[in-house]
């Protein structure tokens, strides 16, 4: 493991997790066998049933319940780690969940149209939400 990792993902140990969601378990499944993904294409292949999961366990952890806690700090690093960028410190966990947080909101609020978002400009990278944004807010 790179030294300046701070955790290494055990994407087995995820997959057989039946404690876990359904997502989680099948985003790990899904990267296991192709380590190399976007976040964007992440939240395009979620089903709207998923995508509202996914929206109701945000929703319950920012409501203080920590139930789900497990399951979006997995994806975050699943999916963070997907495209290339790894988490050095406790910090960058926070700050990468926060974000995931609001793309989900985001997204499903792409879904209900009441704004649209740039799914090819959603990434962890400093790179894209320093300079990138996701959210577009002019009507299309």
């Amino acid at each position: 493991m790179n030294k300046d990792h701070l955790a290494r993902i055990n994407y087995d140990k995820i997959i057989n997790d039946y404690n876990l969601s359904l997502i989680t378990r099948i985003t790990a499944l899904n990267l296991r066998i192709n380590p190399y993904s976007t976040v964007g294409d992440f939240f395009d292949r979620l089903t709207r049933s998923e995508l509202y999961q996914l929206h109701d366990m945000v929703m319950s952890v920012e409501d203080g319940e920590e139930e789900s806690i497990d399951d979006l700090l997995l994806l975050c690093e699943m999916l963070s780690n997907a495209e290339g960028v790894f988490s050095s410190c406790i910090d960058e966990i926070y700050i990468n969940l926060n974000l995931f947080c609001v793309m989900v909101r985001s997204v499903v609020m792409h879904k209900k149209g009441e704004l649209v978002v740039n799914f090819e400009n959603l990434s962890f990278g400093s790179e894209y939400y320093d300079s990138k944004p996701f959210i577009n807010h002019r009507q299309q």
